[in-house]
C-alpha cells in the first residue's frame, strides 16, 4: 500500500470517528433536553393537581409537596387555561400563605371581571327559565350552573360558557322558535332551522350576535352518546329545588347528576381535568349516596367503565377517594384505559385528549358489552346538524364515513 494512501485512509476514518462521536454528543444533548423539558412538565403537572388536591379537600396548599424550583411557569398558566382551570388555581393560591402569590397576581382582574361576569349569567339563567316557563315549557337547567351551585365552595370558579337546558322532545320546535324570534340565531344554519334537526338530531345549539350568549337545547341528555338509565318519565320524576342567586331552580337529583358527570367526563375522554375535578368534588359533597345502586344501573346500559375509569384516575391522582362500592367495580380494564390517559397527561398536558381512531378506540373500550359498542358505532354513523347543513348528500354521506373510521 502507498504511504499516502494510506494516510488518507486514516484521516477519513478519523474525520467519520469524530463525527460519529459530534453526532453522539449531540443526540445526548438532545435527549437531555427532552429530559429537562419532561421533567418540568411533569413537575408542573404535580404542582396543578396539588392545588386541586387541597381545593377539593378544603385545605391550605402545602409547599413542601412540590419543588417550585422545577415548575415551568409559562406552562403552568397555558395548562391552567387549556383546562380551565384559572379560578380554581387562583382561588386555592388565595387561601394559601405559602403559596408565591406574586406568580398569579397578573391574574387577579381577571378574576374579578370573572366573578362579576358570572353573577350577571347566574341572573340571566333565572330570566331565560322563567321567560320558557310563561310560555308553557318547563326547562331543566343542568351541567355548568348546577354542578358549580351544587358542588363548589366557590361556584363561580368552575368553567360556565353556555347555558344548557333540557326540555322535553315535543316542545322542542317552539322553544326554538321563541329564541329566534329575540335574534338568536344557529351556527349550522343561516334561515330557518329543519324539521330535520328536530327528528334526527339531539340538542339545538343557538346564539345571540349581540349578547355573546350561547344556549344549548337539548331533548337527550348526552346528545346520543350513550343510553343513560332513565325513561323520560323517571327524569321528570327525578327533580329537585337547588338554591341559586337568592332563589332556587328545578334541577335533577344527585342520581342523574352523578350519571351526567360520568357520562361526559367519557365523552371528553376524562383529558379535562376540571371534569376529574368534578366528580372527586361528588365524591366529597355526597359521601352517603348509593354508590352500589349507581353502577348497577350504569351495568345494565353496559357504561359502567365510563365512571369506573373516572373513577381510578381520581384515585390515581390523589384528587379524593372514591367510595368502596366504586373501588371493588374498578377492574384491569378501568385501570389500564385510566393509566393510558394519566399517561397521555403528562406526556402531552396541552393536547391530552385524543383524535380520530384513537378516540374512536377509546370510546369503545369505555363500553362493556359488544351490543353497546355497535350502538356506539351506528350513533357515529348518524347524520348529525352538520350532515343536514351539508350542501350535498354526497358531501354528508363522506363526513359520516369519516367519523366511523375516527378519521374527523
Amino acid at each position: 500500500m502507498e504511504k499516502g494512501k494510506g494516510r488518507r485512509i486514516k484521516s477519513e476514518t478519523g474525520k467519520r470517528s469524530r463525527q460519529t462521536g459530534k453526532s453522539r454528543l449531540e443526540s445526548g444533548k438532545e435527549n437531555r433536553d427532552k429530559s429537562i423539558v419532561n421533567n418540568s412538565t411533569v413537575a408542573t403537572i404535580d404542582f396543578i393537581i396539588s392545588l386541586l388536591r387541597a381545593f377539593v379537600q378544603d385545605c391550605s396548599w402545602e409547599e413542601e409537596r412540590v419543588d417550585l424550583n422545577r415548575v415551568d411557569w409559562d406552562q403552568f398558566f397555558r395548562i391552567a387555561r387549556y383546562h380551565r382551570l384559572a379560578g380554581v388555581v387562583y382561588h386555592t393560591a388565595k387561601l394559601s400563605p405559602l403559596f408565591p402569590m406574586q406568580r398569579i397576581e397578573k391574574w387577579r382582574p381577571a378574576m374579578i371581571r370573572n366573578n362579576a361576569i358570572y353573577i350577571q349569567k347566574q341572573h340571566r339563567l333565572l330570566q331565560i327559565v322563567a321567560e320558557l316557563k310563561a310560555i308553557g315549557v318547563q326547562a331543566t337547567p343542568f351541567k355548568g350552573f348546577v354542578l358549580a351551585s351544587l358542588l363548589y365552595s366557590e361556584p363561580a370558579v368552575r368553567p360556565t360558557t353556555d347555558f344548557d337546558l333540557y326540555i322535553p322532545k315535543w316542545q322542542a320546535e317552539k322553544t326554538v322558535r321563541c329564541f329566534i324570534e329575540q335574534g338568536y340565531k344557529s351556527p349550522y344554519f343561516e334561515e330557518k332551522i329543519p324539521a330535520a334537526v328536530f327528528k334526527k338530531s339531539y340538542s339545538v345549539e343557538l346564539v345571540h350576535p349581540r349578547r355573546k350568549e350561547y344556549i344549548d337545547l337539548h331533548w337527550e341528555l348526552t346528545d346520543g352518546y350513550a343510553t343513560l338509565p332513565f325513561s323520560a318519565d323517571e327524569l321528570d320524576k327525578r327533580m329537585i329545588a337547588l338554591p341559586f342567586e337568592n332563589d332556587v331552580i328545578r334541577c335533577f337529583d344527585d342520581f342523574v347528576t352523578a350519571t351526567l358527570i360520568a357520562v361526559h367526563g367519557a365523552k371528553n375522554s376524562w383529558a379535562q381535568l376540571f371534569s376529574l375535578l368534578d366528580l372527586a368534588l361528588f365524591f366529597r359533597c355526597f359521601p352517603d349516596f348509593d354508590y352500589s345502586e349507581l353502577l348497577q344501573r350504569l351495568h345494565s346500559r353496559g357504561i359502567a367503565r365510563m365512571l369506573l375509569v373516572g373513577s381510578a384516575l381520581v384515585h390515581q391522582l390523589g384528587l379524593a377517594a372514591p367510595p368502596d362500592a366504586i373501588l371493588d367495580g374498578v377492574d384491569q380494564s378501568a385501570k389500564r384505559i385510566a393509566g393510558l390517559i394519566r399517561g397521555g397527561l403528562f406526556a402531552s398536558p396541552l393536547s391530552a385528549s385524543p383524535h380520530g381512531w384513537k378516540k374512536v378506540a377509546l370510546n369503545m373500550g369505555f363500553r362493556e358489552r359488544y351490543s353497546t359498542k355497535l350502538s356506539y358505532l351506528w350513533f357515529k354513523a348518524l347524520p348529525k346538524k352538520v350532515d343536514i347543513a351539508a350542501s350535498s348528500e354526497k358531501r354528508a354521506f363522506l363526513a359520516r364515513v369519516r367519523r366511523i373510521l375516527g378519521l374527523s
